[in-house]
């Protein structure tokens, strides 16, 4: 548990450095460290993780599964070739010492040392020059992994050219697990890398999107792998037949020598017994010539022979020499002698067993004969020229079944043969008993590679249905084993070799052969991408480069890319192409030049452009401006009269530029005219417009429009916005933005209802409006003017003259972006009130509250002090302000609250103040008028407050009407 814990540790490592640093590159001052340092140590890092890769890695049978090659990889891909090849130099170099000097992983420390030092340095020169300024997509990734760590595998088998059973047994046991888990490290802490750097890996992106380099780079990678996969597969299928094919002629070779060294073992042994028996020499004497001896006492007489010694005398040989029965034969194979004395005098009936006797003299055979008594049989041919014979003679000896396996083993054992061949074959020979038939019953074993019995399965080794000398696999031991078998003269032999062990040399040669050509697929790979990037994709980045001058405009652009005849017909086509487009250029530019500025002139003509407009209005002053980006713009002022009283002005700004722009712009203002011109309230006059202008705009553009109305008599503005900037107020001796919820776009929505607001200009007062041209201008750092610069501007300024102040705005905007070109287009429109001579009215409801008291003096304050009423007026009004609301607050609602309605009327020569309740009827004249008569001991409370309003005011007057009071002050101007 431990040993796994520690080994997905090493796992994690790499991907949580490639995560931290990442991180700390992005969002911390570490990513503005001195290059060379930052990269050092995250070598350092990454060499760290390799080297606890190495001490943490995770034990199998043959060798240790660790993930030290993904750390050079994740610090090469991710931070560049330094990091790279620290983190592979130190960690090879720790691999080569743990096992020197701590005796780990010794059989594989060289290829593992080599493959880190190798993988590491291949990824940094891999992204350093292949992909130089441009970081691998996750699929390049993982492939390059499998690469990587296919070679580590291939330098195993190397490193150990003369113990490649032992490498194999290493390779095949890790290395899918290296593949897998090294690949799995490095694309996870390369996607960790994409998503915090929010990277566009461009193996995911669209069709349209991916470069022409990104698109060879997976065609290739995805061809080499199916073509890798194909050749895996045939390699594994040749591999495999021609591993049975070699299997079949071993076990063939080995089963035809099984047949002849059995068919030598019986013909040895029963020859050598006739050599005993029928030969002499002048050393010895042989049974034959023993028999003759005792029998006759001189062989040349003609003396009977006594049939009972010679069948005694053949009996004793044959208990002596182990076999079942000798005979000695005439020429016409009457049996003259027998040790078994029944055979005395019958005839042999088969002449096949005499006919066989070759040059040599003899014959043997092992076939079980009709009696089924015997399995060998040997004979030997004496001519009548021996000096014992006076005619020709044949001798027979015959040998039970169970003489045959001692007469094989001993033959075997004294000629140094074996039953075993290789490393794992085996040779049987298998014998059958038979039934009352004489059929072969059950298979038994004869001759096996040892003393112990052979197991109980060998009597399933060869079914009915198995053809001799035809490769089938059985198991055999309890494994499976390729068997050839073949069957003569009563027995079978059989040739078994282990099919695991027999598998292996295909295996590693398959092996071997996959992960060369994972080597060379990905080196013609490498070629290929190379010389494509060199040649192809290199020049059209040349021409791409031409081709983006072009487009921006720069038509003198020469396209001179010359590597090789088709980049040369195709830059001769551009140059020709650009050449015609410049003159068809120049032509049309001069025309739309002519036409451009008919249209400017008749847009600017369009808007009003007299200034003063209205020399007879003294009430106020307005001045405007617009500066179109282009020769037309789609900003657009105006302003007129609805009435003799209510002027209309507005500002707009219409999405886009130019002459659609333009073309809308004169639209939407024609339209807010026709309907405002009609006298509807200004909501009515936004919420048509817009309908209309929403369903004659197939293009769905849209238009911000701030309108407002002002009574030039009173001062009284009520506006709307729609989505535009907004405008700022000069009030109080500043500008400050009149900001506020706003409407929707017109345009932008058909169902789009507008709300109106209302605000009172006072003597002085005034508005700037202006579109998104002034603060959203651009200085050459890119910094826009913006809003705090425009009122701090116009404070600077105030609103004396309308038109310096259009003026000095629209000046500072072009010095702060003077360097720039101007992006959209800039309108401004100032308006100032100056007053009228008519009564100016202002009017607001109170709650009846004690505490709004304060509020409704601060409101009459404000009111005569934008008004330019005297210090005496408004002290006079805030005395008189406070006693009557007192007293309305006392007496009108003595219960319960109420509302007060409290009405300001300036007029040249006076002001009237109007103070309206819903309370209880009271009439403070009267009741000042009564009490005053009265001693003060007997007078009630109050009446003073009101007495003294009496004398402040000019003139106090109440009535009572629709259940209202009514209580009018009036000052004469002082």
């Amino acid at each position: 548990m431990y040993q796994s814990g520690f080994f997905v540790m090493t796992i994690l490592m790499p991907v949580a450095s490639t995560i931290l640093f990442t991180l700390l590159e992005r969002f911390t001052g570490f990513g503005k460290m001195k290059s060379l340092y930052r990269k050092i140590l995250i070598g350092i890092v990454f060499s760290v993780t390799a080297v606890l890769a190495t001490e943490w890695g995770l034990e199998s049978t043959f060798s240790v599964i660790n993930v030290r090659d993904a750390s050079p990889v994740c610090a090469a891909f991710t931070f560049g070739a330094v990091p790279g090849i620290i983190a592979a130099i130190i960690g090879s170099a720790y691999r080569l010492l743990s096992a020197w000097l701590w005796n780990i992983g010794t059989f594989s420390a060289v290829a593992c040392s080599l493959s880190t030092l190798f993988i590491g340095i291949a990824a940094a020169v891999t992204q350093h020059f292949l992909r130089k300024h441009y970081y691998f997509s996750l699929l390049s990734v993982t492939a390059f992994c499998v690469i990587a760590e296919g070679t580590h595998m291939l330098l195993i088998f190397l490193t150990h050219p003369n113990d490649i059973p032992s490498a194999y047994n290493v390779v095949s046991e890790c290395v899918l697990p290296m593949i897998c888990f090294t690949a799995i490290t490095v694309t996870v802490s390369r996607l960790m890398a994409i998503l915090i750097r929010k990277e566009n890996d461009k193996f995911f992106v669209s069709r349209s999107e991916k470069s022409i380099s990104v698109v060879i780079e997976r065609i290739l990678i995805i061809s080499m792998f199916v073509v890798y996969l194909f050749t895996s597969v045939l390699t594994y299928l040749i591999q495999t037949n021609a591993a049975f094919s070699r299997s079949e002629d071993m076990l063939l070779t080995q089963l035809e020598t099984l047949e002849w060294q059995t068919e030598k073992a019986s013909e040895e042994m029963i020859y050598n017994l006739m050599i005993k028996m029928c030969y002499f020499s002048n050393e010895y004497e042989t049974p034959l010539y023993n028999i003759y001896k005792d029998s006759f006492k001189d062989i040349n007489h003609d003396d009977v022979i006594d049939d009972k010694d010679v069948t005694a005398l053949l009996s004793n040989y044959c208990k002596e020499y182990s076999a079942t029965q000798i005979d000695l034969i005439d020429e016409n194979r009457t049996v003259l002698y027998s040790s078994n004395s029944e055979q005395t005098g019958k005839k042999i009936a088969d002449a096949a067993f005499f006919e066989n006797i070759d040059e040599k003299g003899y014959y043997v055979e092992t076939e079980v004969r009709q009696d089924k008594s015997f399995l060998c049989s040997g004979m030997s041919f004496i001519s009548g020229e021996n000096k014992f014979f006076r005619q020709s003679i044949y001798i027979r000896c015959l040998f039970e079944e169970e003489m045959l396996p001692y007469f094989i083993r001993y033959y075997i054992y004294t000629t140094a043969e074996s039953f075993h061949f290789g490393n794992a074959g085996t040779m049987l020979v298998l014998s059958a008993t038979h039934d009352e038939d004489g059929n072969y019953e059950v298979i038994k074993p004869m001759v096996d590679i040892g003393e112990d019995t052979i197991p109980d399965t060998v009597n399933f080794l060869i079914p009915e249905q198995m053809q001799p000398y035809t490769l089938t696999e059985v198991n055999y031991t309890d494994k499976p084993h390729n068997m050839v078998y073949a069957q003569a003269n009563g027995l079978y032999y059989v040739t078994l070799l282990d099919k695991e062990i027999s598998m292996q040399e295909r295996d590693i040669s398959v092996l071997i052969t996959l992960l060369m050509e994972m080597d060379i697929l990905a080196l013609v790979m490498i070629i290929l991408y190379g010389s494509i990037r060199l040649h192809v994709i290199k020049n059209i980045d040349k021409v791409n480069n031409g081709l983006d001058e072009i487009c921006q405009g720069n038509l003198d652009v020469t396209i001179d890319v010359r590597s090789n005849r088709e980049f040369s017909m195709l830059s001769d086509d551009i140059n020709s192409t650009v050449h015609t487009l410049k003159q068809y250029i120049e032509a049309e530019a001069s025309r739309i030049d002519e036409e451009l500025a008919l249209a400017h002139s008749i847009q600017t003509s369009s808007l009003p452009c007299i200034f003063p407009p209205y020399p007879n209005h003294q009430e106020f002053a307005i001045y405007a401006h617009m500066s179109p980006a282009r020769e037309v713009g789609g900003d657009f002022y105006d302003f007129y009269f609805i009435d003799k009283n209510t002027l209309a002005f507005l500002i707009a700004d219409v999405s886009g530029k130019g002459i659609p722009a333009a073309l809308f712009m004169m639209t939407a203002r024609t339209t807010l005219k026709d309907i405002a011109l009609q006298g509807k309230p200004i909501e009515e006059v936004f919420d048509i417009a817009n309908r209309q202008l929403y369903e004659t705009n197939p293009s769905k553009m849209f238009v911000t429009v701030w309108m407002g109305l002002l009574d030039v008599n009173t001062g009284t503005l009520q506006y709307v916005n729609a989505g535009h900037n907004p405008p700022l107020l000069f009030h109080n001796g500043s500008y400050e933005y009149l900001k506020g919820r706003t409407g929707f776009v017109l345009a932008g929505l058909k169902q789009t209802h507008y709300q109106s607001r209302t605000i009172q200009l006072a003597y002085g007062d005034g508005l700037l409006l202006y579109t998104d041209g002034v603060t959203e201008a651009k200085n050459k750092d890119e910094q826009f003017y913006g809003e705090t610069r425009l009122q701090a501007l116009c404070n600077g300024i105030g609103t004396a003259d309308v038109q310096n102040i259009c003026d000095t705005v629209r000046n500072d905007v072009n010095c702060v972006a003077a360097d720039c070109e101007q992006a959209d287009d800039m309108t401004v429109l100032s308006v100032c009130y100056h007053g009228s001579a008519a009564p100016f009215t202002v009017k607001r409801n109170f709650t009846d509250t004690p505490d709004k008291t304060k509020e409704v003096i601060g409101f009459v304050t404000e009111t005569l002090t934008s008004q330019q009423c005297s210090d005496i007026m408004i002290n006079r009004f805030q005395i008189c302000t406070d006693e009557v609301f007192s007293n309305i607050v006392k007496y009108a609602y003595p219960e319960k609250t109420g509302e007060v309605i409290v009405e300001l009327e300036l007029y040249a020569e006076k002001t009237v103040m109007r103070f309206t309740d819903y309370g209880i009827p009271f009439d403070p004249v009267s009741f000042v008028n009564a009490e005053l008569i009265l001693s003060p001991k007997k007078r009630k409370p109050g009446g003073l407050g009101i007495f003294l309003v009496k004398k402040l005011m000019d003139n106090v007057e109440y009535f009572y009407q629709n259940a209202e009071n009514h209580l009018i002050l009036t000052l004469d101007k002082i």
